[in-house]
């Protein structure tokens, strides 16, 4: 079992970073710049002609630049070379979860490798310098939210003429998940929805009171999903096939409100009709830029 050294306890993908390992080589995080500050933005400010200051652009987080800085300590060698070689294949050029623990949070980015991996090795031990980038600069929370609804109903309930006293038996489905975001940043959830139903839309009451609004102008089988990626902007009806074209988008997709409560807002499903118990899944993480 390894044995933690000192700073933040780190994982690129399954390999553990400042650590002990269990053959006596010590990993060593020593610079992991980029996570704990803040992206680039895209602001760029156009000066006015014949006046002062200048019009500024919509402004967004760019992708994250993660530089990650490994010092490796082994008994041998050999160890060392064995070593250096995990981490390269740590860092994958296919997408790979940085997770950082601190003392006020647990955190973690889906980075890739951007450019080369340079490791500079000296007696039996080796600086390994990894160029990682996360095209999704947001930081997230490693547990994240998922909660599901049908659509709104009332069904049982008193039959006449009753017998008193009556037994009040109703089932209520409220239509509704109540959502909210710990971070500090916008969260744009996953959205599945089931079938069967006709014109099914997803509404989020945000707390300032306006609405982001998804219809999908078709139809769902007993058996159909459309999941909507509210970050990629994607319509898939049953894991293949894109339905973006029948999308319309009201008010922007949905994306959850930072320092919200979990309760702070609400994703309302509804139908224009429906033959069963179409089912509305929404995922969501915690997010930090």
């Amino acid at each position: 079992m390894p044995t933690p050294l000192a700073g933040d306890p780190t994982w690129l993908g399954d390999l553990a970073l400042n650590v002990i390992d269990d053959q006596g080589v010590e990993w060593v995080v020593t610079a992991n710049d980029g996570w704990a500050g803040s992206p680039d933005s895209t602001q760029q400010v156009t000066q006015r002609q014949a006046d002062h200051g200048g019009y500024p652009s919509a402004s967004y987080l760019a992708p994250r630049q993660l530089p990650l800085a490994v010092t490796i300590h082994a008994p041998s060698k050999t160890l060392r070379e064995q070593a250096v070689e995990t981490l390269k294949a740590a860092a994958t050029l296919a997408a790979t979860t940085l997770r950082v623990q601190q003392d006020s949070y647990d955190r973690t980015a889906t980075v890739y490798r951007q450019a080369a991996t340079l490791a500079t090795a000296y007696g039996n031990t080796a600086d390994v310098s990894v160029s990682l980038i996360a095209p999704d600069p947001r930081l997230y929370a490693t547990a994240g939210y998922s909660a599901s609804c049908q659509l709104p109903s009332i069904t049982g309930g008193l039959t006449f003429p009753v017998t008193f006293p009556a037994v009040f038996s109703a089932t209520v489905s409220s239509g509704s998940i109540p959502v909210g975001n710990l971070g500090n940043i916008g969260s744009r959830p996953l959205l599945r929805i089931t079938g069967p139903c006709v014109t099914p839309l997803v509404t989020l009451q945000r707390p300032d009171g306006s609405v982001q609004q998804l219809t999908y102008n078709g139809t769902l089988g007993a058996l159909d999903f459309l999941d909507l990626d509210c970050d990629r902007h994607t319509a898939i009806l049953d894991g293949t096939a894109s339905r973006r074209g029948l999308l319309t988008v009201t008010g922007g997709w949905p994306e959850i409100p930072p320092g919200a409560t979990p309760d702070a807002c609400a994703l309302d499903f509804n139908a224009a009709s429906t033959t069963g118990a179409p089912t509305l899944t929404a995922s969501w993480t915690d997010a930090w830029e």
